[in-house]
Parts: structure tokens; sequence; C-alpha cells
């Protein structure tokens, strides 16, 4: 099965985003509202250029005592990112989430330009499907 395949990819046509000059505090507001463990940083045109998750947020903002209301999300954020295609196999970005301990993982077009992001909890409810049936 591919990662277009997936009920979880197909059903999300918004991808919680921000640009790199937002503030820590903007960012964890909206991922708080929407109830994401993560937000993708873009560029203007869309292309991917990092991304800030929970983790990100308490080693990398909490751990150094920096302001949230200052500290802009490209000085934290991870960007030496794993991603994968709709054309990916899910078994296959599954095994290299679980080897790389990270919990959420873009899905980019060829030119690299955000069409959805992926975390543990979609494969989870994918697996849970998969062993009810």
């Amino acid at each position: 099965m591919r990662i277009a395949d997936l009920h979880e990819f197909k059903n999300r046509t918004k991808v919680l985003s921000c640009h790199p000059d937002e503030t820590v505090y903007n960012a964890v507001v909206s991922m708080t509202h929407r109830r994401c463990g993560a937000i993708v940083v873009v560029d203007k045109d869309g292309k991917l250029l990092g991304i800030f998750t929970e983790r990100d947020l308490l080693s990398r903002v909490v751990a150094n005592g920096r302001d949230i209301e200052t500290t802009q999300i490209s000085d934290v954020m991870s960007t030496n990112l794993e991603t994968v295609t709709p054309k990916d196999s899910v078994a296959l970005t599954m095994g290299r989430m679980s080897h790389g301990r990270f919990r959420h993982v873009p899905v980019v077009d060829d030119a690299g330009l955000m069409l959805g992001i992926l975390s543990q909890t979609d494969f989870v409810s994918y697996t849970v499907r998969d062993i009810m049936t």
C-alpha cells in the first residue's frame, strides 16, 4: 500500500503551517487550537523548510530558557527532515519513522511542496483498522 492510498492522507486537505518568522508562541497557540503535535514551516511558495514539534518545544525552547514570545520558529525548528511522497510505501515509511524515532513525516511532491503530514497516530489508526478486519 502507498501513502496516497491511506484514508488518513486522502482526508487531510489543510496542513497546519507557518512561515519561518512566526513566533514560537503563535505557532504553539495554532498547534493547540488544531490539536496537532507539529506544525510545518514553509516559505511563501509553500516549499517545506522545516517542522516544529512538541519535542522541539521542550528540548530547544523550554530546556534552553528561550522566550516563546520573541523566539522565531526558524531558530528552533527541525530542518534535517525525513519526508515521503504519495507513492512511497506505507510499510517502509512506518519502518523509517520507527528506526529514526520521529513522530511526524511531511508528505511532499517531487518539487518539495507540502501535500500533507502523517503522524504515528495516523499509522496506529491504519493498523488498528487492519487488525479489526
